[in-house]
């Protein structure tokens, strides 16, 4: 098979990361003694393409300080995955999502 080289972004793209994030059973994980988290994978249209959004984390911070993450950061009390995924998306990337536009959820 020849390497995917970009994906056209449009209504299909959508429908079909959908359906994909539907055949994959979640499995919530419960224990008291890890922090829970959500990240946003989101996929935008850059140039007739689709594209991640990714962010390199600042070279002074103490904890993976330099890496590149996916937007996303600890759950708050009272938040919900994905408010809290659409939260830190705002927060760190300034886009602001509704509800609507998440595709699905994967663990």
């Amino acid at each position: 098979m020849p390497p995917i080289s970009a994906f056209t972004f449009c209504a299909r793209l959508r429908h079909e990361c959908s359906g994909n994030i539907a055949g994959f059973a979640n499995h919530q994980v419960t224990q008291n003694s890890l922090t829970r988290a959500a990240v946003a994978l989101t996929v935008i249209e850059h140039q007739g393409e689709a594209a991640l959004i990714v962010t390199k984390r600042a070279r002074g911070l103490k904890v993976h300080s330099g890496q590149w993450a996916l937007p996303g950061g600890r759950i708050d009390d009272g938040e919900t995955t994905i408010q809290a995924a659409l939260r830190e998306l705002h927060e760190e990337v300034n886009l602001r999502l509704t509800e609507k536009a998440v595709l699905g959820l994967l663990d």
